[in-house]
């Protein structure tokens, strides 16, 4: 009876990320192919979406977690299970990177909410040392983390002091242990072992017939270039405690904006050497065997090899004086509403004595440089 029950109940494929594994442009494509996946009987539920154009469930993922970001307004889980009720489609996606945060107990929480529903879980495993700097550039973009302005490899070497850190056997045993190990579906984030694209491949996780004729959402979530998180870095480094947050924000942001009309963001890079790839991957390897012995049938949980020219060296040494002292004209023409006028030009005076060693020669040439401009331009305020 127990096989009967299970055959009439609907089947839910949970998405739980993590994070930096492709999750939005997952939840973009769920989006946009909506009316395709019902027509064919798949319900991307409404209720916890926050973003216009993602089917990302994220509300649902805080509201149990208790996390700051949940917003009522947005949907509960009373509120999901009641829109479920009303659908007749047997297949339910649900997506969230939030979901791969929870503890054994909020799992279990989930699979109390759950309990009329058969439950795959699905997610995508990332070759470690990638994920760690993938994190790294996400936090050090952010001019709401001040404080942070780590080397990937001072980052590298306190997060494998971190408990359960993308350790991803620890991941799937927590959520085996609540929804069983024959549930959860792992699939690995590499181009040589997706089944298609990154969308198709998740849609075949997902059961989706013909999964081949669905196309993915190009992702509009740029990730910064090694120019720019090497002068993001440096400027954290010298205004730390010295803006306000709203500044703060305002200054990165507008940073950022300019290294992507720049054209710093298109190329890709990566600053993992063969130390960092050793040390990351050497102490994750004892989970990821167990995980690609059970799941895989193999010893190998990553297929794609390290390679030393995918290696990219830029430094502040690296800029040219162009370069920095187009920098320099941004920040000045920027709608920044600094607290006083004098302060920001204290700044730039404070800024520049700091790369006086590396650009000492031009130190004058770029004070006067910004001197002009502020006198050129008016600063507005909002």
């Amino acid at each position: 009876m127990q096989v009967d029950r299970y055959r009439l109940m609907k089947t839910i494929y949970l998405h739980i990320g993590p994070a930096k594994t492709g999750t939005t442009t997952i939840q973009q494509s769920l989006h946009d192919n909506e009316k395709l996946l019902s027509s064919i009987g798949y319900t991307v539920p409404h209720t916890g979406q926050v973003s216009p154009g993602q089917a990302g469930h994220h509300n649902l993922a805080w509201e149990l977690n208790g996390n700051e970001h949940f917003d009522p307004k947005y949907g509960v889980w009373a509120e999901l299970i009641k829109e479920l009720e009303g659908i007749t489609h047997e297949k339910i996606i649900l997506s969230a990177e939030g979901f791969s945060l929870y503890t054994p107990e909020k799992i279990q929480l989930l699979k109390e909410l759950l309990q009329n529903y058969s439950v795959n879980v699905i997610l995508y495993l990332r070759r470690q040392d990638f994920w760690l700097q993938s994190m790294w550039a996400e936090k050090l973009k952010k001019g709401e983390n001040e404080y942070f302005h780590l080397s990937l490899q001072e980052w590298i070497d306190r997060s494998l002091t971190m408990t359960n850190t993308c350790d991803y056997h620890i991941l799937i045993e927590q959520w085996g242990a609540v929804f069983g190990r024959g549930n959860i579906i792992p699939r690995v984030l590499e181009k040589s072992q997706f089944k298609g694209t990154l969308f198709q491949d998740f849609l075949s996780a997902c059961q989706v017939p013909d999964a081949m004729r669905f196309r993915d959402t190009i992702e509009m979530n740029i990730s910064p270039g090694i120019k720019t998180l090497v002068l993001i870095r440096e400027f954290k480094k010298l205004l730390e405690g010295k803006l306000d947050g709203g500044s703060r924000i305002k200054f990165y942001n507008a940073l950022s904006d300019y290294a992507t009309s720049a054209g710093w963001n298109d190329k890709p890079w990566s600053l993992i050497d063969q130390d960092i790839h050793t040390q990351t991957m050497k102490h994750f390897s004892t989970g990821n065997r167990q995980i690609a012995r059970e799941y895989f049938g193999r010893d190998e949980l990553f297929l794609d090899k390290y390679d030393e020219k995918r290696l990219t060296r830029f430094t502040l040494d690296d800029f040219n004086s162009d370069e920095l002292f187009d920098i320099f004209s941004f920040i000045a023409s920027t709608e920044f509403n600094f607290k006083q006028e004098r302060e920001l030009v204290e700044e730039n005076i404070y800024l520049k004595k700091e790369i006086e060693t590396i650009y000492s020669s031009r130190k004058w040439r770029l004070l006067e440089r910004i001197i002009n401009i502020k006198k050129n331009f008016k600063f507005r305020t909002k």
